[in-house]
């Protein structure tokens, strides 16, 4: 993949992820789910990024994605791109079965920042930090 299409696949999944470019990049792990992508469904990925360089200056950007991707009469593109949203926040590619990309991807999947959470038995908090009220919360209680 060259750079142009790792601008556009970021883009993209800002888009329909609510994320920031920068955050997605910050997981570092945009290559897997592209490539997690492209191996479960070649043709159908070059299908929904042709629609994203037609729709991707479009404003209002939501209504384009809904009306050209998330359609009822575009399926196929819409079970693609909430597989991609399912991929980034949870790790995890669901075709037949549902599998983990890598045990990177369920670290730094977006539930846990969404959630203002860690991911169990992968990123620890610290000793006795179940003990104090989460971040939001300090922020407004002081």
């Amino acid at each position: 993949m060259d750079d142009a299409q790792m601008g556009d696949f970021i883009d993209l999944s800002s888009a329909i992820t609510g994320f920031s470019r920068v955050e997605l990049l910050g997981t570092g792990v945009a290559g897997q789910y592209w490539q997690a992508m492209v191996n479960q469904e070649p043709e159908l990925t070059a299908s929904l990024f042709d629609v994203w360089q037609i729709i991707k200056d479009d404003q209002p950007l939501d209504e384009a994605l809904q009306t050209h991707i998330f359609s009822d009469d575009k399926a196929s593109l819409r079970d693609l791109a909430r597989n991609l949203i399912t991929a980034w926040y949870t790790g995890q590619w669901q075709s037949d079965a549902t599998t983990t990309i890598s045990s990177a991807t369920f670290r730094q999947g977006l539930v846990w920042k969404a959630a203002n959470a860690h991911p169990m038995g992968a990123q620890q908090q610290g000793f006795g930090t179940w003990s104090l009220p989460p971040d939001y919360l300090r922020k407004n209680l002081a």
